[in-house]
């Protein structure tokens, strides 16, 4: 749905699951891949925090891993 393309809508959206995942429900780690070439999802990713870990393949194609563990988790 382009017309909520850069509204910071999926901003928005990783920031709360990441709150209800530490905060909540306590999970360790979260990871989020994406394609190498896909810089808005690699834009959100980075501004709630996660950081690039490696390289992977994923249904046979280049992907980049994303992680943020709990302790690296700024609780607001």
């Amino acid at each position: 749905m382009a017309e909520f393309w850069s509204k910071g809508v999926a901003t928005e959206i990783a920031t709360v699951s990441l709150k209800v995942a530490f905060e909540r429900i306590g999970i360790g780690n979260i990871v989020a891949f994406t394609l190498p070439t896909n810089w808005a999802s690699r834009q959100v990713m980075e501004k709630v925090g996660l950081r690039y870990e490696r390289d992977i393949t994923h249904a046979g194609l280049p992907h980049v891993l994303y992680r943020l563990k709990r302790e690296q988790y700024r609780m607001a």
